[in-house]
């Protein structure tokens, strides 16, 4: 199962196998220190071929013939089950995202009130300290705040202001397409590769707000640590991208037409 051969084993011990924070639980299992007779643990072993395997495994102390101790273990690999039930977790954690963006912003028709709803759902999925959403103006060249989220005192101010060409933001709106940048920030404007660095900031990833053919802005995240997102990840925050930009064109939508109405009341 693991890919070793017998003659690759000899002389090893079993701990040598064994993922470093499963030893302590296994040694005290083995020395009786759980004080009971037989034990049941699940462990992870290290395969030849690189990567980790789950088992788990049932102990029983017994005494031999000279009435020295001895453990019997049975053990069985559980890997296959283990990714199956990591799997139900993912998808239902990529569920739960979708549905709570949906069933809340959908109701709101205050722009600021859809990103703000938005990032608090993402907050609760991803380990980004920050977040923000930002959309162009109608020249398209410059960049307003619309909502932020942090979980530290990391300012957003920066955010603000025109998009230079070929910068990580002007890809994101451009190409439609997320974008991720790690520090030192090479596609990234001077300020704000300067706040990068002055931040600690080691990841930067732009998600777009897809509406049809257009992006109607991108959110931002944020990390003190170099993060990489994982593709069924980046298919979530494109379909969060999408389901914001939508709701954000029917907010300016109704918002337009109480404008016009306001209007034609007071003539």
């Amino acid at each position: 199962v693991l890919g070793w051969t017998p003659q690759e084993l000899v002389g090893s011990s079993v701990m040598d196998l064994m993922h470093p924070d499963d030893r302590d639980a296994a040694v005290a299992a083995l020395e009786g220190r759980s004080g009971r007779r037989s034990a049941t643990l699940r462990f992870r072993f290290r395969r030849k071929q690189g990567g980790w395997l789950y088992f788990d495994a049932r102990g029983q102390a017994y005494r031999d013939s000279s009435g020295e101790v001895r453990v019997l273990v049975l053990s069985r690999d559980i890997s296959e089950r283990i990714r199956r039930d990591e799997e139900v977790a993912r998808q239902s954690a990529s569920l739960a995202l979708l549905a709570s963006v949906s069933e809340s912003i959908h109701r709101e028709l205050d722009p600021a009130r859809v990103a703000t709803l938005a990032l608090d759902a993402i907050a609760g999925y991803l380990p980004f300290q920050t977040l923000t959403l930002q959309i162009p103006d109608e020249s398209g060249e410059q960049l307003e705040l619309v909502a932020s989220f942090s979980r530290s005192e990391l300012t957003v101010d920066l955010h603000k202001g025109r998009i230079p060409p070929g910068a990580a933001a002007h890809l994101a709106l451009r190409e439609r397409r997320i974008v991720t940048v790690h520090a030192p920030g090479e596609k990234v404007e001077e300020r704000f590769r300067d706040f990068m660095r002055a931040a600690s900031i080691q990841t930067v990833v732009l998600v777009p707000l897809l509406y049809q053919d257009r992006a109607e802005g991108f959110i931002s995240l944020l990390s003190h640590e170099e993060l990489s997102l994982a593709p069924h990840e980046e298919r979530d925050l494109l379909a969060v991208g999408t389901t914001v930009a939508s709701a954000l064109v029917s907010a300016r939508y109704v918002r337009r037409i109480e404008d016009e109405v306001r209007v034609r009341a007071r003539a």
